[in-house]
């Protein structure tokens, strides 16, 4: 499970598993977002081109596209390009970049 932290403010991406009872971070990225002051929407959502699940979603200065994905046990963000609309996130979601 992945939630963006204070999309506002911290703009940090917090993703977690379950430990029994309990949910346990398991991994911090810094810098990206999903919501704006004023949006009735949530921007980016959870995708698979092939490789594995990977969570899309803009920087935290709404000027890049970002995946997050787990790897060999460690968490990348790739940098998709640049972010113009919420259809950047629709064609990225679509795995067409």
């Amino acid at each position: 499970m992945a939630y963006v932290e204070m999309p506002h403010l911290t703009k940090r991406l917090i993703v977690v598993q379950r430990d029994g009872s309990s949910l346990v971070p398991v991994a911090r990225v810094d810098g990206v977002t999903n919501h704006r002051i004023g949006e009735d929407t949530i921007t980016g959502w959870v995708r698979d081109c092939g490789a594995g699940p990977e969570i899309v979603l803009p920087s935290a200065d709404w000027d890049r596209v970002i995946g997050v994905s787990l790897s060999d046990n460690r968490w990348t963000a790739t940098d998709y390009g640049r972010f113009t609309d919420a259809a950047t996130i629709d064609r990225a979601l679509a795995c067409e970049n």
